[in-house]
């Protein structure tokens, strides 16, 4: 059992930082989407495709983070069959959670990510337009490219809530598998 408690220990502590690391690109994400609404089209042109770069590490990231969540569920799966009954019940109520988490948030960042990268694309093609042409045209393109961005952000905040779930799902694993080391000990 203790081995079993070890593997988890470390799985979680890995997991976690991998969502941290996730939640640290998602955050720069948004800065990045916020510093392309106020500056000028150059400059806005480089952020979308700095924003780009940053997607693709939210992608790896969650990538990463997912995988190890999965080893973890598998370690935990194992460690379920040698508790008493009560622990047991504990433990498989923070998996479901888990699972039910890692879902939504697969779901919200794999849509997301599409989404977002078409949106993406489409403001750098009105920052483009918006540099090309001048005056009362770009004053059009502007409300659109607003109602781009306010919509990129709202995706960003969504896989932020969802990476806090897991985060505190997890935090509750760790807590759990102190508890248990206390007791074996």
């Amino acid at each position: 059992m203790v081995k079993e408690l070890d593997k988890i220990s470390s799985g979680t502590k890995r997991t976690m930082d991998l969502f941290a690391a996730e939640y640290n690109e998602a955050k720069e994400l948004k800065e990045e989407l916020g510093r392309i609404s106020n500056e000028d089209v150059d400059k806005a042109i480089k952020d979308v495709n700095r924003a780009l770069r940053v997607l693709r590490w939210i992608g790896r990231a969650q990538w990463r983070a997912s995988r190890s969540e999965k080893k973890l569920k598998h370690n935990i799966a194992d460690l379920i069959k040698l508790l008493p009954p009560d622990q047991k019940n504990k433990l498989l109520k923070l998996l479901n959670q888990l699972e039910i988490a890692d879902a939504k948030l697969t779901r919200a960042a794999s849509m997301f990510t599409g989404d977002l990268r078409q949106e993406l694309l489409q403001i750098k093609t009105y920052e483009e337009l918006r540099s090309k042409k001048g005056g009362s045209e770009s004053e059009r393109l502007t409300p659109k490219l607003k109602r781009l961005i306010s919509d990129a952000k709202e995706g960003v905040d969504e896989i932020i809530t969802w990476i806090g779930s897991v985060e505190v799902i997890l935090k509750n694993i760790e807590q759990m598998e102190t508890a248990l080391e206390k007791m074996v000990a």
